[in-house]
């Protein structure tokens, strides 16, 4: 059996990287002000490079990334996002690789948007350039975070941009429908003042990985986790299922 300082030491030995990383400093963060993610902490990208560097070594030589995916997806109403899967890879204290660490990220590379010409409304789509390089740099911050990077600030802010519908105690609202049938039947679920998730929101990636990890659920249970806090038509959520490798 094993004694308590055998455990402790144990416990030590696998936190040594996620407490070196776990705390930003603040010349490192910064405060959203505006937009859905308002109140939270951006983190800046360098400081997680650094981090790496610090702990394993030069870029390449210590630490790398390898870029296993990068493709677009767009939405009906013409906008675009670009998604990343990466692998990150560390050396050990034996000097040989580890085992890959899994990260995906996302942004939008077309957005849709209103503008007023002459007192008139008219649709305008405007391109992010740098939008691929965002997703990769927010594929590497998902990889990082598996090691602890910024453990401190996600687990302070509780819920991130990408939310939530783990949780089986959401507020009761009034659900209404937009889709029926001619005679009225509800055919799907909507709740007022519910987000809508759908391929070209920030919770979309994050919704298909938790969706990957049930498989102890069924597709019914499944969409009311979703339903409790989100909204999402019947088509994104077929989408939802098959991107996450379960039969719709």
């Amino acid at each position: 059996m094993q004694s308590t300082q055998t455990k402790t030491n144990g416990s030590q030995t696998n936190m040594r990287i996620f407490d070196q990383v776990r705390t930003v400093p603040k010349d490192a963060l910064r405060p959203i002000e505006g937009g859905p993610l308002k109140g939270k902490s951006d983190i800046n990208p360098v400081w997680r490079l650094q981090k790496l560097t610090e702990l394993f070594g030069p870029a390449g030589i210590g630490w790398k990334i390898e870029q296993l995916a990068r493709w677009t997806e767009k939405t009906e109403s013409g906008e675009t996002a670009v998604f990343c899967e990466v692998n990150l890879y560390v050396r050990t204290e034996s000097g040989e690789w580890s085992e890959p660490v899994f990260g995906q990220g996302g942004n939008m590379l077309i957005r849709k948007s209103t503008e007023w010409v002459n007192g008139q409304p008219m649709t305008a789509f405007h391109i992010d350039d740098e939008a691929f390089k965002k997703a990769y740099t927010d594929a590497i911050s998902v990889a990082c975070k598996a090691l602890g990077f910024a453990a401190d600030v996600y687990y302070a802010q509780e819920e991130t941009k990408y939310g939530s519908f783990r949780g089986e105690n959401a507020p009761a609202q009034e659900q209404m429908n937009t889709s029926q049938t001619e005679d009225g039947v509800p055919q799907w679920p909507w709740t007022a003042g519910f987000k809508e998730i759908t391929p070209a929101t920030a919770n979309w990636k994050a919704s298909v990985t938790q969706v990957s990890k049930m498989n102890d659920l069924s597709d019914e249970q499944i969409l009311g986790r979703i339903t409790s806090k989100f909204n999402i038509t019947q088509e994104n959520f077929s989408k939802l299922l098959s991107v996450a490798n379960r039969a719709s």
